[in-house]
């Protein structure tokens, strides 16, 4: 026999994984309730490299580093679509980024579309799986 309480038991490991399931639950609850002010940022920034070609360099690899992170973050917490929306807008900043003169302000503004749909679709989401 075991030493120490099993977890079909309930005694202390069943508590600490239970535990460690609530912070989890409450750390994708503030990541959602964070995303309209992460999208307003990522939409400032799209808005701005399309708009400003004298600053759309700088902007672009803020724009890409912050969709970075969100693809990161969305997959992390459970919000899969999210991020790979959010790897499409890093992609189409980096595109825009290499070849300037392109066209590429479609790719990023139908990137940012995706990534508004995911974020309107995650937070009117109560579910705990998106």
């Amino acid at each position: 026999m075991a030493d120490g309480p099993s977890l079909v038991e309930g005694g202390p490991a069943r508590s600490g994984i239970e535990e460690i399931r609530a912070e989890l639950l409450r750390q994708r609850n503030n990541y959602r309730r964070e995303l309209p002010r992460k999208l307003a940022h990522l939409e400032a920034l799209c808005t701005e490299a399309c708009g400003n070609p004298a600053t759309a360099s700088g902007v672009l690899g803020e724009l890409r580093r912050a969709a970075h992170t969100m693809h990161g973050t969305g997959g992390t917490f459970g919000f899969r679509e999210l991020g790979i929306a959010c790897a499409s807008l890093e992609e189409a900043a980096g595109k825009r980024l290499e070849r300037p003169d392109d066209a590429g302000g479609l790719g990023l503004e139908h990137a940012m579309q995706e990534v508004r749909r995911c974020v309107e679709q995650s937070v009117g989401t109560t579910s705990e799986s998106q």
